[in-house]
């Protein structure tokens, strides 16, 4: 083992004991599996309370990283699905119900959609807003002006459209020009790292190629092609732009889209492990560059909150609008959804308790929102995963200051580059 490899042991070793992680007690509290579609999973099927605290505590500060809201395919993804029209022909075999749901079926997209927020996204983040500001007033008393509140997006049209419905539902007044990330800031600009977000990536990664190519995965496309009546089995590319389009689809309206009829709840299980995989390997854990895409950002929260222990006069907010990445990598900064054993493609069997669910993680309008307290003479932080408390494994909601700034401060001197 590398003298590098053993203290990256050690610090997660120290942060297991010092940050012992999320409980995980929110998996458990959703009922109806077929909505739970890894990053595109609609935000209130996973969504918790928000913030309950202490009487004797208030609050200094909230830091918030937020993912857009729901949006549209890409250009390339649209297209796809747009041509998922000729196998309504070829069905042989289905439900009548089913098969009129599809002949019915209609894709509405056009190139001009392009991964631009879509109307669900618009509402996640005026509610949003609307919550974050009810349940932390101290903070929000005064209108907006570039001092007291800080913002920032990343260039893509769906983050502009976020931040900026956000800024309006909390002030009550159009946002003028609002700050975006430059190319060099890593804060939020990931391309550094080659990341992407779903769909506008095509590029595979090891371990979920050969999932892909594994006998769970040529199941699921074996079970889908029986279902439709077909003769011979549809190509994984086929039945995935299936899954995209049941999944999108899921996110927009309440209905039950017409190409989910197609799968199981295996088979449903089984891609959403797909996706995870994708994930885990490029801005999760098995990212071995994933200190340093988190480094970053997680800096720029502890130096804000170190600066309020000072004494200094800090913004009452900050806010930072992005992607995917963004959300994963600050996540395995703070140790949320670690297991013990690295997802692989071998291994799906006993991974399917794991901690490492993009569905909970990262839905559309993900946020992972921190608030710096001042409880009587000591200072605290709470944390949040879409506004779900996250209680350590001893149940403790508060953290002590003292502790999450000795633990960071190490991983920041290493991994973060000037």
């Amino acid at each position: 083992m590398t003298a590098t490899k053993s203290l990256l042991l050690v610090q997660l070793i120290v942060l297991m004991a010092v940050w012992p992680g999320v409980s995980g007690s929110w998996y458990q509290t959703i009922e109806n599996p077929y909505t739970l579609f890894g990053t595109k999973t609609t935000y209130s099927d996973v969504s918790g309370e928000g913030f309950h605290f202490p009487s004797e505590c208030t609050p200094l500060q909230v830091w918030m990283l937020c993912r857009h809201g729901t949006r549209y395919p890409s250009k390339h993804m649209i297209k796809k699905i747009n041509r998922l029209d000729r196998f309504k022909t070829m069905i042989t075999d289905m439900s009548q119900e089913k098969l009129r749901a599809i002949y019915n079926w209609k894709s509405h997209l056009t190139l001009n959609n392009d991964c631009n927020l879509q109307s669900r996204g618009v509402e996640e983040m005026k509610s949003l807003a609307t919550r974050l500001k009810s349940q932390l007033p101290q903070l929000f008393k005064s209108q907006y002006d570039e001092i007291s509140f800080k913002f920032m997006s990343s260039n893509k049209p769906r983050t502009k459209e976020s931040i900026n419905v956000f800024f309006e539902s909390m002030f009550n007044e159009k946002p003028k020009d609002l700050p975006i990330a430059q190319p060099s800031d890593y804060r939020l600009c990931l391309s550094k790292w080659k990341q992407k977000e779903d769909d506008e990536n095509d590029e595979k990664i090891d371990e979920e190629k050969k999932f892909e190519e594994s006998s769970y995965v040529q199941s699921v496309v074996s079970r889908v092609s029986k279902a439709m009546g077909l003769e011979q089995n549809l190509s994984y590319e086929d039945v995935s732009v299936m899954f995209e389009s049941c999944k999108y689809e899921t996110a927009w309206t309440d209905q039950k889209p017409a190409w989910c009829a197609v799968f199981t709840i295996d088979d449903f299980e089984i891609l959403g492990y797909l996706e995870d995989l994708r994930y885990y390997y490029a801005s999760g854990y098995g990212n071995p560059d994933i200190e340093s895409m988190g480094c970053p950002i997680l800096k720029d929260m502890i130096d804000n909150f170190k600066k309020l222990t000072r004494g200094e006069t800090g913004p009452n907010g900050i806010f930072y609008f992005g992607h995917t990445p963004n959300i994963l990598s600050m996540a395995a900064m703070l140790g949320i959804g670690k297991d013990d054993t690295p997802l692989l493609s071998t291994n799906y069997e006993n991974m399917k308790s794991r901690q490492w669910k993009t569905s909970y993680i990262d839905p559309y309008a993900a946020n992972i929102i921190a608030v710096f307290f001042k409880c009587k003479n000591k200072y605290k932080v709470m944390f949040s995963l879409n506004e779900n408390v996250l209680k350590s494994k001893d149940r403790l909601q508060l953290y002590s200051w003292q502790k999450i700034e000795a633990h960071f401060e190490p991983i920041i001197s290493k991994f973060c580059t000037p």
